[in-house]
């Protein structure tokens, strides 16, 4: 029909990919990913990549978080799906913006926090030949924005996010010997668990706990 014909330049646009970088720039995030920032790809706005250390799997969203604009590589990165049911239904990292703690699922672009975020841009990426190539276009296919979790889920999804940078801060204690881990990640259950819209809020742990990250990004101009 004429929609599909309409979609396909696009969609065609977006399989259309450029060398942005060797497959050496990337710098180790954690132990399960390591990112790439490529500075100012599709209309002045940078791109990030990150792979599976393990698996070598690939994903590319745009940096910027589309609420506040902040970049989406200076915020947590977590691969959570091998040791959290809820994230293995993503099968993809989550990346939080470093202001408000927005989280956004690098498969699908989609801020998980917040239903009224628009999502972030995604890109197909692939390594050929030791290098990192880039669609010019964002992807604009289906999946592009579609939510897989429920709220409650994406909820708890990002308690688990305030855990996991809590214990990147404190220490891997429990919450019965860390007063200051428990307190955070209880100001911010409330909150998540009554389904409110103002991630300004609910998520501060893990704004806090995300700041001041590790000089770990590689860009490429």
């Amino acid at each position: 029909g004429l929609a599909s014909d309409m979609a396909a330049p696009a969609q065609n646009e977006a399989k259309e990919s450029v060398r942005v970088a060797g497959e050496g720039a990337f710098a180790a995030v954690n132990d399960d990913l390591e990112q790439l920032v490529v500075e100012e790809h599709w209309r002045g706005e940078s791109v990030l990549i990150l792979r599976n250390r393990k698996s070598g799997r690939l994903w590319a969203a745009g940096n910027h978080c589309p609420h506040a604009g902040y970049p989406l590589s200076e915020g947590d990165i977590e691969d959570l799906g091998a040791t959290f049911e809820i994230a293995a239904k993503l099968d993809a990292p989550v990346v939080s913006c470093p202001a408000h703690a927005y989280i956004f699922d690098m498969q699908r672009g989609t801020c998980l926090s917040e239903s009224k975020c628009p999502p972030t841009t995604v890109f197909e990426v692939a390594i050929k030949d030791g290098d990192v190539h880039l669609s010019k276009q964002p992807r604009a296919d289906e999946e592009v924005g579609s939510h897989v979790l429920t709220q409650d889920e994406a909820n708890q999804l990002q308690l688990k996010m305030v855990e996991v940078a809590l214990d990147k801060k404190y220490g891997k204690e429990s919450a019965a010997t860390n007063p200051a881990h428990r307190n955070s990640v209880h100001d911010c259950a409330p909150q998540l668990d009554a389904g409110s819209s103002d991630a300004d809020v609910a998520p501060a742990a893990l704004a806090q706990a995300a700041s001041d990250p590790p000089g770990r990004t590689a860009r490429v101009v």
